[in-house]
């Protein structure tokens, strides 16, 4: 929505937007390749000594949203002894589910106090920064607490949804023997589907939709392979963003704040680093991890 971002997006960005809701492979290699070269891919010369450029400072944050209705219903079970606790997953009354008041807290406390430590320096108008949010609420409620005070739209700060970052729609990750287990519906998970952007749309201005279809374009009993495509199709997404970024305003300091959901993010994290066992990939709500942006840039595809 024009109205809520001045900024102007590059055009291979607003191209990018309107494209197919599946990519598979990257599209930009050679130009990536120009680029890398260009900007030395790390370090410079400068008189006589070497200092990183605005490409080694840049970061990637990943967010997993806080404590929603869902995950309080399955804690409840638990305590209760029961010995399914994940059917709240498939309960109906949890479609697109919210943020708890506990979430709410964690979001607006833990979540913003480490954006206001990332982000209050005085160097922050020299950087351009991309917010990536999923669609479904819970990870918009807690990016709107935690990171909206910090990162408002603006001329250097764009914010986007994406249902490429969106949670597994059915199945599940469990490590067993060392190795991870996927367990696949059905049924599927209410959850984890969204409705119309209507909404959305006027519960969030801040967030630009664009690249989202205005029905849920997911498949409810979403396959492994299918989950791997979309993280294929996000990686590419940030990389053509990038590129289209850095042919605007060159070497400058790009920070990209992911926020989305257990299983995604841990698939995500566990190709990363190479991981047959993603146990430790697992992220607690609110819990937020960062590393260096070119990590995520040079993820394998699949």
């Amino acid at each position: 929505c024009s109205s809520c971002h001045s900024y102007q997006w590059p055009k291979p960005f607003v191209i990018l937007a309107v494209m197919s809701c599946r990519i598979v492979r990257p599209l930009a290699v050679p130009a990536a390749a120009a680029v890398a070269g260009g900007c030395l891919l790390g370090l410079r010369r400068q008189r006589g000594v070497l200092s990183c450029t605005g490409k080694d400072k840049s970061r990637f944050y990943m967010i997993r949203h806080g404590e929603s209705t869902v995950n309080a219903r399955c804690a409840e079970y638990q305590q209760r002894g029961d010995k399914n606790p994940s059917r709240a997953y498939h309960e109906v009354e949890f479609f697109d589910a919210e943020l708890t008041f506990v979430g709410r807290k964690q979001a607006s406390t833990q979540v913003l106090a480490k954006m206001k430590e990332c982000f209050g320096h005085p160097d922050q108008e020299r950087r351009v920064r991309l917010v990536v949010t999923s669609p479904l609420r819970r990870a918009l409620e807690t990016a709107t607490l935690g990171v909206l005070p910090v990162l408002p739209p603006d001329h250097r700060t764009t914010w986007v949804a994406l249902d490429s970052v969106r949670e597994a729609m059915a199945l599940e990750i469990h490590s067993v023997d060392d190795t991870d287990s996927v367990i696949c519906g059905p049924p599927a998970k209410p959850c984890n589907s969204r409705g119309s952007l209507d909404r959305l749309l006027k519960a969030f201005p801040h967030v630009d939709f664009f690249p989202c279809a205005k029905e849920d374009p997911l498949d409810p009993l979403e396959t492994i392979q299918e989950l791997d495509r979309r993280i294929d199709e996000f990686v590419t997404w940030l990389r053509l963003w990038e590129l289209a970024i850095r042919r605007e305003h060159g070497d400058v300091q790009i920070d990209v704040v992911l926020v989305a959901h257990y299983v995604f993010l841990r698939r995500l994290l566990a190709r990363l680093q190479s991981l047959s066992d993603s146990r430790s990939c697992g992220m607690q709500n609110c819990e937020i991890r960062e590393m260096p942006l070119t990590s995520i840039l040079q993820c394998k595809l699949q």
